[in-house]
């Protein structure tokens, strides 16, 4: 079956190429779901119509996500843990930690886009990796800082 798609299709292809499924496939997930017409003059017309709309909108996603990655990029954070006197921390620095750091410097991202390329359990300055779009593959390079929470006293 030779359908139209309508939207990017990672196993398939990207919008407006006309691809070959299996008659199942394309009549029972495809077709219904919206992600791909059959192959006539008048959808080839409306997806040229869609692709020119979505290519404006993706750029503008594209310009908002680079912003945010040029902002993490020129801000680190510092995060304060409880350590020991060998500097090594009571738990470990995790991914929404980093998230809620970002975000209290007004740079928002969901904490499932931070990429640790080691567990950070020791203070010192890290690097981790802010995947901010998997599709476009954009991602940010931030710098943690771990530092010794020092205890109050009361």
């Amino acid at each position: 079956m030779r359908l139209l798609l309508r939207k990017y299709i990672p196993s398939l292809g990207n919008i407006g190429d006309i691809v070959e499924v299996k008659a199942g496939h394309g009549r029972n997930y495809l077709i219904p779901e919206g992600y791909a017409v059959p192959v006539t003059v008048e959808n080839l017309r409306r997806i040229e119509i869609e692709k020119l709309s979505l290519v404006k909108l993706e750029q503008e996603r594209r310009a908002a996500i680079d912003i945010i990655g040029n902002e993490i990029q020129r801000n680190s954070v510092t995060i304060k843990q409880r350590a020991n006197e060998n500097g090594e921390l009571y738990g470990s620095v995790n991914e929404r930690m980093i998230s809620e750091a970002y975000a209290k410097l007004d740079i928002e991202f969901d904490y499932r886009c931070v990429v640790l390329t080691e567990a950070i359990r020791s203070i010192g300055t890290f690097n981790a990796e802010i995947h901010l779009d998997k599709e476009m593959g954009i991602v940010a390079n931030a710098k943690v800082i771990v530092m010794e929470e020092k205890e109050k006293k009361a």
